[in-house]
């Protein structure tokens, strides 16, 4: 009896987010990126905020698993280093791997295969290329709408561009990484 109690309940509890389908997902939000470089054995950090907006397109599973591409695009002046300020434009792609409780709460896990960060100042731009990784988690308190924070860990390992001797990697910079927080509204569409 008691196995057929679980067993009925189980059914019930999944039926209602039991299907399977495509998942767009187009978010807007505001960014808050504070980078972490070492410029010939000084610290050069900076921080950045901005708006950001970006699209997950993907599939959910019958178990309220879900798998999603990840573009993402944000803006902001980087300021608080002596080297002097840049305009900043992160763009990313990913992969992200979430999962929807059934009690309005989400969370997902992301690899970005694709960090890029073009800075320009004085009339050049220099663009750095690397990976990231991220975690978020989502409350869909409100119809159709997801409120989202979400934390990007990206390293830059790549660079090329003439400005302000971030360029060349390696030489002028042992490291490059940016720390990003992401305050969103989404729309979930489970199509």
């Amino acid at each position: 009896m008691k196995n057929l109690m679980l067993s009925l309940a189980l059914v019930i509890g999944f039926s209602s987010v039991g299907h399977a389908g495509m998942l767009l997902e187009p978010y807007v939000g505001y960014v808050k990126a504070k980078t972490s470089a070492s410029l010939a054995g000084t610290a050069d950090d900076r921080e950045a905020t901005g708006p950001g907006y970006g699209l997950r397109l993907g599939y959910t599973f019958p178990v309220m698993f879900w798998l999603a591409l990840d573009a993402s695009q944000n803006t902001g002046t980087y300021s608080g280093s002596s080297a002097g300020d840049f305009e900043g434009k992160r763009t990313a792609y990913g992969i992200d791997f979430g999962f929807d409780f059934p009690i309005l709460v989400r969370g997902w896990v992301g690899y970005n295969f694709n960090e890029e960060l073009a800075a320009e100042s004085s009339g050049s731009t220099n663009t750095l290329k690397g990976t990231g990784t991220k975690i978020g988690v989502g409350t869909t308190l409100l119809p159709f709408v997801s409120i989202n924070l979400e934390y990007i860990m990206a390293k830059y390992t790549e660079g090329s561009g003439p400005g302000f001797s971030i360029i060349p990697f390696g030489t002028a910079y042992s490291k490059y990484e940016n720390n990003i927080y992401v305050l969103s509204v989404s729309l979930p569409l489970d199509l």
